[in-house]
């Protein structure tokens, strides 16, 4: 169920993340260089909820995504590379302000 084969080409800033995390309420857990994401998805329709989790590892100051899924009603579906990578770009344009030193 594991996508490796992108996992190089997909890299959040770190900084971006954790910015992106603290103005939504997920959470990061980070042990050693691996990293879990926790990010809270509403979908209302959706009874029993939806969880999204990233695992990966920490290189320099990026985030390198290696597994991806997000888990509706205890079923299990993998990103799609694209979907990641639009993600990926998404919050490090959006969040990345607080990669800039003051």
């Amino acid at each position: 169920m594991i996508f490796i084969s992108i996992a190089e080409s997909v890299k959040l800033l770190k900084c971006a993340i954790e910015e992106y995390i603290r103005k939504t309420g997920g959470q990061l857990v980070i042990e050693d260089h691996s990293v879990e994401v926790y990010l809270p998805v509403v979908i209302d329709e959706v009874p029993g909820g939806v969880q999204f989790k990233m695992k990966g590892r920490i290189e320099n100051d990026y985030i390198v995504v290696e597994e991806c899924t997000v888990t509706v009603e205890n079923e299990s579906h993998n990103i799609k590379p694209v979907d990641l990578m639009n993600w990926t770009n998404y919050v490090n344009e959006n969040f990345s302000y607080a990669c800039k030193s003051s």
